[in-house]
């Protein structure tokens, strides 16, 4: 036995709703073997009532007898509570539905077979623990391929119904080599189908009347309760809470406001303090340190805010290294925009010849080159000085 046939036989759900579909969505000619009380383990209660065997999950759908006889006789128990319960569907059948795929998830191809409970009560003293998550049972490989081939039968009887022998194109008259060749007979349409969505199904379709989950909420904790969790499941709530919604919508909107007006000061200010880092930093250049005009000329007096040593009785800026890491607290910083501007034109004339055109380079950084070519130069004037 494969695991695929182990599973369907332990999944009563699966081997349940694969046996309708085989039998043509007819539930009387389900075994009555496998209509036996379900015993149930609540995985979701609200917004949807999902229950599982262990295996896969499938939504229940409860008429209104039901939900009266299940308030009758246990009136301290909300259905809408009985999540990681267990329960007992007592008197229960299936029907299948046209439904859109992309409005149910319990479905696929746009069919549903749907549990309708007539009958059930709470297990609350059993506690079940599932030995594996339990996922959707229309997600399933070899479920999907069941609905598939009911589609395919489905497409099958109506092409049979609905065509005569004489309306069918004789594909003999088309020749391969030929390019203008034409079907004589034209396109034929076999079923009451809208567009490509195929309709024409020759099942009974269910018709039972059930009640939403969501009016069993209202029922059994009132429409205020409703409304706190945000009117889940298109109830309409009547009164204040329109005021309410509109009220909380303007605030949003002037937080979002308020929001983007503080993160456009905060870009601003960013951008300063990056112009401010461009401006006091100067580049990392130790060999060429001595030559700038920063430390061979003097600071005209009161044009700089720097500290000023003296060395001798000349006042010069301090000859500390350029901030890496943390910054010290005598750093080139200090420099103010005149001597910025002298110390541009001082680059760009020791930099005339380098580039490929001739002109200045800005943004680029060739510490590892200037290094380099400096310690060259060093080695070269040392072996001048020993000839």
């Amino acid at each position: 036995m494969s695991k695929s046939q182990q599973v369907q036989q332990q999944s009563a759900f699966k081997q349940l709703y694969t046996e309708l579909f085989n039998n043509g969505g007819d539930f009387g000619k389900v075994s009555n073997n496998l209509k036996k009380p379900l015993k149930c383990y609540v995985k979701e209660s609200y917004p949807h009532f999902l229950v599982t065997d262990g295996y896969f999950f499938v939504t229940p759908y409860f008429t209104k007898e039901a939900v009266t006889e299940f308030h009758s006789k246990f009136p301290n128990v909300n259905i809408v509570d009985l999540h990681d319960k267990v329960i007992v569907i007592n008197n229960w059948s299936l029907e299948l539905r046209r439904v859109n795929s992309a409005e149910v998830f319990t479905s696929y191809a746009n069919l549903e077979a749907r549990l309708i409970v007539h009958s059930f009560k709470p297990n609350l003293q059993e506690r079940l623990n599932p030995t594996r998550y339990p996922v959707n049972l229309y997600r399933d490989d070899e479920f999907k391929t069941t609905i598939q081939h009911f589609r395919h039968q489905a497409l099958q009887q109506s092409l049979a119904k609905n065509l005569k022998q004489e309306n069918i194109p004789d594909i003999a008259k088309v020749t391969g080599g030929d390019k203008k060749a034409k079907v004589d007979a034209g396109i034929v349409r076999a079923s009451t189908s809208k567009g490509d969505e195929f309709s024409d199904f020759s099942f009974k379709e269910g018709n039972t009347a059930t009640i939403r989950i969501q009016d069993i909420f209202v029922q059994e904790k009132g429409k205020d309760a409703l409304s706190k969790l945000g009117g889940e499941g298109d109830v309409k709530v009547k009164g204040g809470a329109r005021g309410k919604a509109k009220a909380a919508s303007k605030s949003a909107a002037r937080g979002k406001k308020g929001s983007a007006k503080k993160a456009d000061v905060g870009a601003s200010a960013d951008v300063r303090k990056s112009v401010d880092k461009i401006v006091k930093y100067t580049p990392n250049k130790p060999s060429s340190r001595k030559e700038t005009p920063q430390k061979s000329q003097s600071v005209p007096a009161g044009k700089s805010s720097a500290k000023k040593t003296t060395t001798g009785s000349k006042k010069t800026l301090p000859a500390n290294p350029s901030p890496s890491g943390k910054k010290s607290t005598k750093t080139t910083d200090q420099m103010t925009m005149a001597q910025f501007k002298r110390y541009l034109e001082w680059h760009e004339k020791k930099n005339v010849g380098k580039t490929s055109s001739g002109g200045k380079v800005l943004g680029k950084r060739s510490a590892g080159k200037a290094s380099a070519t400096s310690g060259k130069a060093s080695k070269a004037s040392k072996r001048s000085t020993k000839k």
